[in-house]
């Protein structure tokens, strides 16, 4: 972290098959498990519906469980995000380690700015998870800010709560698919600039 905060690039990558831990190692406690216990009533009602032929009750539930996660993310707290400092993962680590050596610098000739981009590659192309209306974006070198993504948003955040807030908005907008070994497995992978 101290390199990162003297201007060098850092990256934290989780890779290994479905079910092996990336998700907990980033992220901690499943911060979403209340919430997903919920939508799994839905999907069961869904999945019966659509073995039915039921397509029209189908798409209503699907609608309403859509709008319930979003209704229940929304009234997340960071309390709820992060519970336990014992049981964080590296990005709410991270998190809070960016903060407090950014608010406690003795140098204070030297202003931090942190900007946070959240994105995603799913079937080959780069989203936008701040703007889902930004679909394949593409990857460019630049002299000055080095490999990105072009047109990505990004925002300006001056506290833990609006990093979390944007990891939320983000994590609504991600391709989530399911396959045989893993109900709940995204299909996409995230990543989150900072």
């Amino acid at each position: 972290m101290d390199q990162v905060l003297k201007g060098f690039n850092g990256t934290i990558m989780a890779y290994g098959q479905t079910a092996s831990g990336k998700t907990y190692t980033m992220q901690g406690n499943d911060r979403y498990d209340r919430i997903e216990r919920e939508m799994l009533k839905y999907e069961k009602k869904i999945k019966l519906l659509a073995s039915q032929g039921n397509s029209k009750r189908k798409k209503k539930l699907e609608k309403a469980a859509k709008k319930l996660k979003i209704e229940k993310l929304n009234e997340m707290s960071k309390e709820d995000i992060v519970l336990d400092p014992q049981s964080q993962g590296i990005i709410p680590r991270v998190i809070s380690t960016i903060f407090q050596k950014t608010s406690n610098s003795d140098l204070s000739f030297i202003e931090y700015s942190i900007i946070v981009s959240l994105s995603e590659i799913y079937n080959e192309k780069v989203n936008d998870l701040l703007d889902p209306d930004k679909q394949d974006l593409r990857i460019v070198q630049s002299k000055n800010k080095g490999v990105m993504i072009q047109g990505i948003t990004e925002f300006l955040c001056n506290s833990e709560e609006e990093v979390y807030r944007l990891i939320d908005i983000g994590n609504k907008n991600r391709a989530v698919g399911s396959n045989r070994m893993n109900d709940r497995s995204s299909r996409s992978h995230t990543i989150l600039t900072i």
